[in-house]
């Protein structure tokens, strides 16, 4: 197994691993995590999941202490996540409490 540190992570240490089959994943992780961060994280993933719409990590496992999740290997959520953003509103956050 070997990994690559990504950039851009906010609250987390994010790692391109790709396994001893060669399949790739991403792996978040974080010394001392908030409560469920990675839980709920998964659970905001999983509700952005709509057939047709734009491209989202699938959720391979969650632990307290780190999150694996596919490798988009390369694509990425375009305009979709422009359109989201554009449209929430905070009391939608709710779903993911």
């Amino acid at each position: 197994m070997s990994g690559d540190l990504l950039e851009g992570g906010y609250a987390s240490s994010t790692y391109r691993v790709r396994t001893s089959l060669g399949r790739s994943v991403i792996v978040k992780t974080h010394n001392g995590p908030p409560p469920e961060l990675y839980s709920l994280e998964a659970d905001g993933l999983n509700a952005l999941r709509v057939p047709g719409a734009f491209a989202v990590p699938a959720v391979l496992r969650v632990a307290p202490d780190f999150l694996v999740q596919s490798d988009l290997d390369g694509r990425h959520m375009g305009t979709g996540a422009t359109t989201v953003e554009s449209k929430t509103r905070p009391s939608d956050l709710r779903v993911l409490r």
